[in-house]
């Protein structure tokens, strides 16, 4: 049940409480109840309940409805009778809510996910059809948006025009928060998330996840670029790849470090250093200062004295 607080006359336009719509979905058969302006129920809630059975509901079905909504008798018999009409079978009226300990009513939070859509578009279409209880048809209307029909007010027009969509309506889970979204009239590639910035998210998350991948398997695994690439980028250009990786190489400060120390402990015959000169990294951000001039000076004695 879905309950939401609205104005005594709003409640009064709508007419509620009264059976609303009757649908088979997929093995179930669906009924929708609008309530709130019954007695016992403040003016100002309007209730819309959801009830699916396995087979047409009888008499005691009917029975624990009205239990678990709070009816009177005499509306549990005008849904009866309502139901009965609206399915050309006869379900006798009950005469009495039955006891709490007849039947366990197993009360749930209000979620929906893409299993729901069924009864999800229920619920959309109960709200819709409630709200046009004062359309007519007239004959000789010649409006072309909407055919046949005359309003009897402004929100029936709002709510026909809403409903002339619920039809078309796909509803998408994002791929990185799990927000239900419509895809309705959109064209082209598929939408995976529901907002720029999960998509911006999400990308930024992608690329921190590669990132500290090609990090690990250059240092620990000692992959070349060129592998590393196949494996996370196989898909793009290679010098789009390689470059990409190479860059994150030579920004990691880990890298930095541990390149330090193998200068430290081997010399400027460091395997290391001799890896990252062969993938062609940026060794001006790799070396420290330190290093910097200690090849500067090695540098300068190799090629001896200026003449």
């Amino acid at each position: 049940m879905i309950s939401r607080p609205t104005s005594a006359s709003y409640a009064h336009w709508l007419g509620a409480p009264r059976f609303i719509r009757r649908e088979v979905i997929g093995e179930r058969i669906g009924y929708a109840f609008l309530l709130g302006n019954e007695t016992g129920y403040p003016p100002s809630t309007l209730e819309i309940a959801l009830a699916l059975f396995a087979e047409e509901p009888a008499a005691s079905d009917f029975s624990v409805l009205m239990r678990a909504f709070d009816l009177s008798i005499e509306t549990g018999a005008q849904l009866a009778e309502e139901a009965s009409a609206a399915t050309g079978k006869r379900n006798a009226a009950p005469t009495q809510p039955e006891q709490p300990g007849d039947h366990a009513l197993t009360e749930t939070e209000l979620s929906f996910n893409e299993e729901d859509r069924p009864i999800l578009g229920l619920l959309c279409r109960t709200l819709a059809v409630a709200h046009m209880n004062d359309i007519q048809v007239d004959v000789f209307s010649t409006d072309e948006s909407t055919g046949p029909f005359v309003f009897g007010s402004y929100l029936s027009w709002l709510w026909y025009d809403f409903s002339l969509g619920i039809g078309q309506a796909r509803i998408h889970y994002c791929a990185r928060c799990g927000k239900g979204f419509s895809t309705a009239g959109h064209r082209g590639i598929e939408k995976r998330y529901c907002s720029d910035r999960c998509r911006e998210a999400a990308h930024n998350e992608r690329t921190a996840q590669s990132k500290a991948w090609a990090r690990r398997l250059f240092l620990q695994k000692e992959m070349s670029i060129d592998a590393i690439r196949k494996r996370l980028f196989a898909h793009e250009q290679k010098t789009t790849g390689s470059e990409r990786i190479k860059k994150w190489l030579s920004s990691w400060p880990d890298l930095k470090h541990a390149l330090d120390e193998d200068i430290q402990s081997k010399g400027w015959g460091s395997p290391l250093l001799a890896r990252c000169r062969k993938e062609g990294l940026d060794l001006d951000k790799l070396l420290s200062a330190k290093r910097k001039k200690e090849l500067a000076e090695l540098k300068k004695e190799k090629e001896g004295p200026h003449k």
